[in-house]
């Protein structure tokens, strides 16, 4: 007979494999801080400079703030954030990312 902690392992197992399957898949993430900001994953190149332009000089930062987007089969943008960053750096990041994508 199979240990009870050998059968928790594998379903374990199982539920983080599904996960990893069904969570949104993120078409770009930016990182940033008060003092530098990466990007990572399908963003217009041309837009590129904009967005780090927006980031640095019209948003306050007071730690590091995930940003995660991605374009719906309906074409909206979907966006997440994570990070210290109040509800009115959120929509003024979500309306300048609408503008620009």
């Amino acid at each position: 007979m199979v240990p009870l902690l050998l059968r928790a392992l594998v379903l374990a197992a199982m539920l983080y494999a599904l996960y990893l399957a069904f969570r949104p898949k993120w078409d770009f993430t930016v990182v940033v801080n008060s003092q530098r900001c990466r990007l990572r994953g399908a963003f217009p190149e041309a837009q590129r400079e904009k967005l780090y332009a927006f980031l640095r000089d019209d948003v306050e930062f007071y730690g590091t703030v995930r940003i995660s987007g991605r374009k719906t089969p309906s074409g909206y943008l979907a966006l997440a954030f994570r990070g210290p960053l109040d509800e009115r750096a959120r929509q003024r990041i979500r309306n300048f990312l609408v503008h620009v994508l």
